[in-house]
């Protein structure tokens, strides 16, 4: 047990690992039993120190890195996210090439490349908006160039036991009118798994996972159509009602999240 704890001690403060090992060996070890234990000792030990080093190179958050970067919250694997200035992207849209029509299991892990279309997954937004406070910001950009945003102050998605609902929204602040606070305590649905309020099934209607309610005013993950559409499509595009209305989809949609420590 003496050596059990000797190890953990060793690989959480960093004692060098050969004066360790000597420790080990001639103090708590005899006869036959040094060699094989002191090779055991020494792999546990180098296992612990090289992935407590790993996770201390990483940062939790795009405060100083732009671009491509991995990062690493507590209790969970490192992962890439996309960081542009001190935002993270969550979502990335712009061309149409990516199907956004996808089940429950894919939105939780992610999907697309973070070089082009993607979405972060839902089990990495929770992980993300729950380590500390967030602000999520959204930009939208239509087919005459035009750009908007819209910007929430407390953003938070609950864990998969919650149907990794929208817990947080906070106070709206831009010029694309509040087209999300209508979704707030919603639970995402995708079309293999219904969570919203309506009688029929949302994501199927609507061609597209969301934090439906009665369906939605906004959904960022709904079809590519290229700008204005009729009502007989349905109300399918990428939609933010509040600045064009729920029959025109957008050219370029992206969200962003980032820690509220940053404001």
């Amino acid at each position: 047990m003496r050596i059990i704890w000797l190890i953990f001690a060793i690989a959480f403060t960093k004692i060098d690992l050969d004066i360790a090992i000597d420790e080990i060996w001639i103090n708590h070890v005899e006869g036959s039993q040094k060699n094989d234990l002191n090779q055991e000792v020494y792999y546990m030990v180098e296992k612990y120190i090289n992935r407590n080093n790993k996770a201390e190179r990483y940062p939790s958050d795009c405060s100083t890195t732009n671009g491509i970067h991995t990062i690493q919250l507590v209790g969970r694997e490192p992962f890439d996210v996309l960081c542009n200035s001190t935002w993270m992207v969550i979502l990335n849209r712009f061309d149409g090439q990516l199907n956004f029509y996808r089940d429950w299991q894919t939105y939780k892990d992610g999907f697309g490349n973070l070089s082009s279309e993607f979405f972060i997954g839902l089990d990495k937004l929770h992980a993300i908006t729950a380590s500390q406070d967030h602000e999520i910001y959204i930009r939208l950009e239509d087919f005459d160039g035009s750009t908007t945003y819209a910007l929430y102050d407390d953003f938070l998605v609950g864990n998969e036991a919650d149907f990794y609902a929208m817990e947080k929204l906070g106070n709206y602040t831009g010029d694309a009118g509040d087209s999300l606070s209508y979704h707030l305590n919603m639970k995402f649905s995708t079309y293999d798994n219904d969570n919203d309020g309506y009688s029929g099934n949302c994501a199927i209607e609507r061609m597209g996972a969301w934090w439906y309610n009665w369906c939605n005013n906004s959904h960022l993950f709904g079809m590519y159509l290229r700008g204005n559409y009729t009502p007989e499509i349905g109300v399918r595009g990428i939609t933010w009602w509040d600045w064009r209305g729920p029959y025109y989809s957008y050219k370029k949609v992206q969200m962003f999240v980032r820690p509220k420590t940053f404001v």
